[in-house]
């Protein structure tokens, strides 16, 4: 960890602007997560849906 942070302020950076911004990034990640399991929340959602009304009509066609 003290080579890291060495290396941060050899190459003039200040360890707490790059902390900062490693935390940004992190919470951006973690929304586009959340973002996307969601998304595949609704398609599951959908796609069960969609198997239901396959089951109904399929059964509709067999009562026929």
């Amino acid at each position: 960890m003290w080579d890291l942070r060495t290396a941060y302020l050899d190459e003039g950076r200040s360890s707490t602007d790059e902390v900062a911004s490693l935390r940004v990034e992190h919470d951006s990640a973690i929304e586009e997560h959340n973002s996307i399991a969601e998304d595949f929340e609704h398609l599951c959602k959908n796609f069960d849906s969609m198997v239901a009304g396959r089951n109904f009509m399929r059964d509709e066609v067999e009562r026929v």
